[in-house]
């Protein structure tokens, strides 16, 4: 009878002895494994062709982009969770698989929406490759070349695929977007219950009812957060009968997350979308929003104070340990202001220099600064204008999507305080959550340009000229 080690799962048994089967590494073996991707391929094909392409067609949207959205989420997340991806063995190889096919869904969607460009998403999509290219220039002319890894490539082509993709509905990505959040959440919760040894953050103290931070599937119990944030804001602008269901759902995952920066972001957002609140104070809401953003962000000393004053506050528990970081980002711009450090900022070596005692610390926890320190001015500034691109394209979408366009924006910036949510990461639930905020705001206003202007609506409505009757003689 097999026994599990202390601590395993019967899954991560089976992918471990999988590997020490007598001949499975042989020529044999690899054969056989080649032989089933080919056949498993072929089926997809005739899946995609007879069924899932003109599906997705009639929901509104296209299947590479269906297909994507669920291996960005909830099928990359349960291998991650389950089985390193740079572990040898099976499901590594199943991973290595699902990025290629992320590499060919994403070239696909790109060459289509290249053939059929987009309308009115120009300046978006401009920002956006603004952004990365300054991420590309930091690794040739930052202070330490290179260091380049596989997301700064796969990443914006995952981005530019849902850019550039033309004529999919707000309708349908909204429809997506839920199903691969809620598989997230559902699936973390459940791994809560069944696989806890994997689910629950151990190396933390904080604790809610008695119960661990829980990660589920997800990297950490901050990413779950957001995404149970994120989660909660779609279903509040569900209609569907099981919202209430979903809902509660989402507010378990928050919960159970325990971070202070889902928390925050979640009351924002939710005041965002809220119909109780008129405009002004929606106006009011996200005017605070960004200033309380800006002064953690400009002013580290202000933030160090406030952190002192209010010590058992949310706010303070976002920033916690967070400045050290932010001071040793700063030390990559000083090495080269105008590209940064390069993409090597804050690994080990320069954690080793710089920031001895955070070894987790592989990221700023705060945009700004890890544009600032990695990319340096030429980041810093292309990140402003991403920014100020999105809060454009969200303002003119907030009537259109009843505030949702604002919510997202709001959480995504009450994020770029303590995290760093657009430095990719590749095929992950993170990227997701970038994934889900262009995606509306792109839907919404390509769906807002195809309306018909006020003055085409007056110019339909305006009488017919009456023409001078000329009387003539009989």
């Amino acid at each position: 009878m097999a026994t599990f080690p202390p601590g395993g799962t019967p899954i991560l048994w089976l992918c471990g002895a999988a590997d020490k089967i007598p001949g499975m590494g042989s020529q044999l073996a690899n054969y056989a494994f080649y032989a089933l991707g080919a056949v498993a391929a072929c089926v997809w094909a005739i899946i995609i062709v007879r069924a899932w392409a003109p599906a997705a067609n009639r929901r509104g949207g296209f299947w590479e982009l269906e297909a994507l959205m669920l291996i960005i989420g909830p099928a990359t997340a349960m291998i991650v969770a389950f089985y390193p991806p740079d572990a040898p063995g099976m499901l590594g190889s199943v991973n290595r698989a699902l990025m290629n096919v992320s590499y060919a869904l994403a070239i696909g969607a790109i060459g289509r929406g290249l053939i059929h460009p987009s309308k009115k998403t120009g300046g978006l999509v401009a920002a956006i490759a603004l952004y990365y290219l300054s991420l590309i220039l930091s690794g040739i002319g930052g202070a330490v070349p290179g260091g380049f890894t596989e997301a700064y490539w796969l990443t914006p082509l995952l981005v530019l695929a849902f850019l550039l993709s033309p004529g999919f509905t707000l309708d349908w990505f909204l429809r997506m977007s839920r199903l691969a959040i809620r598989a997230i959440v559902a699936l973390s919760l459940l791994a809560a219950t069944f696989v806890p040894e994997i689910a629950f953050n151990l190396e933390e103290k904080r604790q809610v009812f008695g119960i661990p931070r829980v990660e589920g599937i997800t990297q950490h119990p901050n990413v779950f957060g957001i995404i149970a944030t994120i989660g909660i804001v779609l279903e509040l602008k569900n209609a569907s009968k099981g919202r209430a269901f979903w809902l509660l759902v989402m507010g378990s995952g928050l919960v159970l997350a325990q971070s202070s920066t889902a928390y925050i972001a979640t009351l924002l957002g939710v005041l965002m979308i809220s119909t109780r609140f008129t405009r002004r104070l929606r106006l009011l809401a996200a005017l605070t929003a960004a200033a309380g953003a800006i002064l953690a962000i400009a002013l580290p000393e202000e933030s160090r104070k406030l952190s002192a004053l209010l010590t058992e506050d949310a706010l303070t528990k976002m920033l916690n340990g967070r400045v050290e970081i932010w001071d040793a980002a700063l030390a990559g711009f000083r090495q080269s202001p105008w590209f940064g450090y390069g993409p090597s900022l804050l690994d080990e070596q320069y954690r080793q220099l710089y920031l001895p005692n955070f070894d987790a610390a592989a990221q700023a926890h705060n945009q700004w600064y890890q544009s600032l320190g990695g990319a340096g001015i030429v980041g810093a500034a292309a990140l402003i204008i991403l920014l100020l691109t999105l809060a454009s394209y969200a303002f003119k979408a907030r009537v259109h999507t009843s505030g949702l366009s604002l919510a997202l924006l709001v959480v995504l910036l009450v994020r770029c305080v303590s995290e760093t949510p657009l430095r990719p990461v590749g095929a992950s639930t993170a990227t997701l959550m970038i994934l889900i905020v262009i995606g509306v705001l792109a839907a919404a206003n390509r769906e807002i340009n195809s309306l018909p202007s006020a003055e085409d609506s007056d110019d339909a409505h305006e009488p017919a000229p009456v023409r001078a009757v000329i009387p003539t003689r009989r």
